[in-house]
């Protein structure tokens, strides 16, 4: 007999799962929640809760459409699937989507660091902190109320930090630390200590939530120290797919036209009766803009070794336009790079056009 789960209580930000049919004998339950009903392409980890007849899940977002399943665990041998339950929170603060005065700030390219070590205070079999450094949708998991991550580099220069698709709720919060060794950056005062994590506030519905955290100068220390605080995911299970750490390249985006578009690995061929045959695959999206205006320093100095650097095979993060308000989360990319035309009309200016398509 499969567990049966109801969903009651239902808050913003709770819900309580109520669950029948338990197996006599099962240790503890595995849950997954998720965006989607197939569970797929987006962040839905595994948590593991103790057995009993209902759990309180905390760190929801509001106004989220979230659907789930349940399995019982005997001996560390796990259970068939309970059948897909869904419910949505409601609303609990409206979305400020009033446009500002300025409506662009300069954009954001970043070329990732290489990464000598990722030391975590502790992961999950199976998911460890090196899938940090891999552009794949693989990630580092963690069962803890305040985690933390040491970056180790090579001492290159660094002022910012991304940590992409992540399940961390609204009310989670970061603090960086940084210094000449491991035990010197955990014991530094922080640079940014407990800020918010989320790029946007108040945004359900994403198949993962990002953080962007720029140091207020560079430093060329080789370690940096990442705390995560504040309201942490529902048992206390953290999921965190990429963690990137370099120098904000930032020039003034005088031009702002941007072109986005799906870009869907999966596949859809129909027979002549029209009968579907679809392969699913990851989400993904190509983003063609141009860094306009930008004087030969610019061009030399912040973008003129990207294609020897990373060519159109190796990750880099862009932000297109930096303005932090509601839609900020939604720019974030990171992908391979492609274009990289450079256009010079005979004056002393440069116009430089990139594509991207990113993996979130």
């Amino acid at each position: 007999m499969a567990i049966v789960v109801t969903v009651t209580l239902v808050t913003a930000t709770t819900a309580r799962l109520n669950f029948a049919g338990v197996p006599a004998g099962n240790d503890s339950l595995d849950v997954q929640l998720s965006a989607r009903p197939d569970f797929k392409w987006c962040v839905a980890p595994i948590f593991n809760v103790a057995t009993g007849a209902t759990y309180d899940l905390t760190g929801l977002n509001q106004s989220q459409t979230y659907y789930g399943r349940a399995r019982g665990v005997d001996g560390g041998l796990a259970g068939d699937w309970s059948a897909t339950f869904g419910f949505r929170t409601p609303q609990a603060v409206a979305q400020v989507t009033a446009p500002a005065a300025i409506m662009i700030e300069p954009a954001v390219i970043m070329v990732p660091e290489p990464v000598l070590s990722f030391t975590p205070s502790a992961a999950v079999g199976g998911f460890p902190a090196s899938n940090l450094g891999r552009d794949a949708p693989v990630g580092w998991k963690v069962v803890a109320g305040a985690p933390t991550l040491t970056i180790e580099t090579a001492g290159t220069p660094w002022d910012a930090i991304a940590l992409l698709n992540s399940n961390l709720p609204e009310a989670a919060t970061v603090t960086v630390r940084h210094g000449a060794s491991a035990a010197a950056a955990a014991g530094a005062a922080a640079s940014l200590n407990a800020v918010a994590f989320r790029a946007s506030a108040n945004l359900p519905g994403r198949p993962g939530y990002h953080g962007w955290f720029q140091l207020p100068a560079t430093t060329d220390d080789r370690f940096a120290h990442i705390t995560l605080g504040g309201t942490m995911p529902p048992a206390n299970t953290v999921y965190i797919e990429h963690a990137l750490i370099g120098r904000a390249r930032m020039s003034k985006n005088h031009a702002v036209e941007k072109k986005e578009t799906p870009l869907d690995l999966g596949s859809l061929e129909r027979t002549r009766t029209g009968i579907p045959d679809r392969q699913l695959g990851l989400k993904m999206r190509r983003v063609e803009f141009d860094l306009g205006v930008l004087s030969e320093s610019q061009y030399e100095t912040l973008y003129g070794d990207l294609g020897r650097r990373l060519g159109e095979t190796e990750p880099v993060f862009i932000i297109p336009n930096s303005k932090r308000n509601f839609a900020f989360h939604d720019r974030f990319l990171y992908g391979n790079l492609s274009g990289g035309n450079i256009v010079n009309p005979a004056s002393p200016y440069y116009t430089r056009a990139f594509a991207i398509d990113s993996i979130i």
